[in-house]
């Protein structure tokens, strides 16, 4: 995912996923803060990903296998199913969730920016 600044002509890289983006949602947990919420699906086991980007450093927080149960600006509600929940999940069939997590939005675009390594190729 690209932020691209028409003003300069700019673009940064704020996220490397291997899974196509559903949804981006903005959040503003605080002023002058903004959070992306990333909404992400795998076409192999259809299981949907979260990401939280920094818009000005890029991604903060990364969940696999994890559904968004809700959200606001301040917080942010995880769902976890097991494998063998997800097909069902996809079919419309309403599963509660394993386990749930509830996470602070300042709290993740507090954390360090995730680096992944680059790999370079012969």
């Amino acid at each position: 995912m690209w932020i691209y600044d028409v003003a300069t002509y700019r673009r940064r890289k704020v996220l490397a996923a291997y899974f196509p983006i559903d949804k981006v949602i903005e959040l503003h947990p605080a002023p002058g803060r903004t959070a992306l919420l990333i909404e992400m699906h795998d076409s192999g086991l259809g299981a949907s990903h979260v990401a939280v980007v920094d818009p000005d450093r890029g991604e903060v927080f990364m969940q696999r296998q994890a559904k968004v149960l809700s959200h606001s600006n301040s917080r942010l509600v995880l769902g976890f199913y097991d494998s063998d929940d997800w097909t069902e999940l996809i079919e419309g069939k309403h599963l509660a969730p394993r386990r749930a997590k509830s996470y602070s939005v300042a709290d993740l675009l507090g954390r360090p920016a995730r680096l992944r390594k680059r790999t370079t190729v012969p």
